[in-house]
């Protein structure tokens, strides 16, 4: 169930070139095109968390010691016409499709009128959340400048994918609160733009009886500079009812002197069956010798299985658990393979 929050390429993602004197974010510059590619380092905390929230003008963001990134933790996006992805006829008016192919995850955009929005998103190839079809998520009308704020309201009703029905209602707001100097990844880059988006969401099931409702909230602090169109930097705050996930930081490849622009895809990890009963098995193929660590945590934040092995060289693996001792309701495992965490929602019934 889980799988819905994660929306790993927002349209926050999608705005870029700015300046120190006069930043501005144009639908004719900054607007997704077909043929675009976004490719990211995927980075981590090191230490006490950084503090994001800070901001200004003129402000110098330093993350040197706090965020480190793994090299073979590199992944991409993929701009595609909305006529060649699988779920055309379901979002026929949006303008453009993002495409993350490890996750198998598309969001749709509709970029007209000025304005960048988000009509829905298809996550893991299975949970097809239509915003176009009640009320889309605007999140810029441009011009987007110092100082710009927008807000606006979302809703639909969808299908989890398990054959869970859920009332979706949401709130976003963006502000373009700050620029300056960041300083990350052994780089430091000036005259940079920061925007923040805070979702929140309720979704409220229509299963009776079942009447549970999910909160959601995500916070989105993102850099962009005068000759990008994608953020340099990038990090997403997620909670559900209050219990924080692990960050999702992203530092743009193209943005770091001499990197490399031919990327390899991140490890692919399977869970199934999901819903499950009693055992859950993972599927997941690796590269060389690697040590992989297992970490499930419920809904309050416990640990409630920690494993580790280490397997001696490139193959497909599986592992099994037996689950038959929870309690009904949503787990997370986490999966740190070589460094590189994954995070892996399923339901226990």
């Amino acid at each position: 169930m889980l799988q819905k929050y994660y929306i790993l390429l927002s349209a926050v993602m999608l705005a870029g070139n700015v300046s120190a004197q006069a930043p501005s974010l144009t639908s004719a510059i900054h607007n997704p095109d077909t043929g675009d590619i976004w490719i990211v380092k995927q980075g981590y905390e090191s230490g006490s968390p950084p503090v994001y929230s800070n901001t200004g003008t003129g402000y110098v963001w330093d993350f040197s010691n706090k965020i480190i990134f793994n090299p073979a933790a590199d992944t991409q996006y993929t701009f595609k016409t909305v006529a060649s992805t699988p779920y055309a006829n379901d979002f026929s008016t949006s303008s453009i499709a993002g495409y993350n192919k490890t996750f198998n995850n598309y969001i749709y955009y509709k970029t007209s009128g000025g304005n960048l929005s988000i009509d829905g998103e298809v996550l893991s190839g299975s949970i097809k959340i239509n915003y176009s079809i009640t009320n889309n998520e605007r999140l810029f009308n441009y011009p987007v400048n110092f100082n710009y704020t927008n807000s606006d309201n979302f809703d639909c009703v969808y299908d989890d994918g398990n054959g869970y029905i859920w009332d979706r209602k949401g709130t976003v707001a963006v502000n373009a609160d700050g620029w300056g100097t960041l300083k990350v990844g052994g780089n430091i880059f000036d005259s940079l733009l920061r925007v923040k988006w805070i979702e929140t969401i309720t979704d409220t099931s229509l299963n009776p009886p079942d009447d549970s409702i999910t909160n959601i909230t995500r916070t989105v602090y993102s850099w962009y500079e005068d000759s990008m169109k994608f953020p340099v930097f990038y990090v997403e705050l997620v909670s559900v009812n209050g219990t924080a996930l692990f960050p999702k930081i992203l530092l743009n490849t193209k943005a770091v002197a001499g990197a490399d622009e031919l990327q390899k895809e991140l490890p692919v990890f399977l869970l199934f069956p999901n819903p499950v009963i009693d055992f859950v098995r993972v599927d997941y193929n690796v590269t060389g010798q690697s040590s992989v660590q297992f970490n499930c945590i419920n809904s309050a934040g416990q640990r409630l299985l920690e494993m580790t092995g280490v397997h001696p060289g490139t193959g497909n693996y599986s592992t099994v658990f037996d689950v038959s001792g929870y309690a009904e309701g949503t787990y997370i495992l986490f999966v740190e393979l070589n460094g590189t965490i994954r995070k892996i929602p399923f339901i226990v019934q």
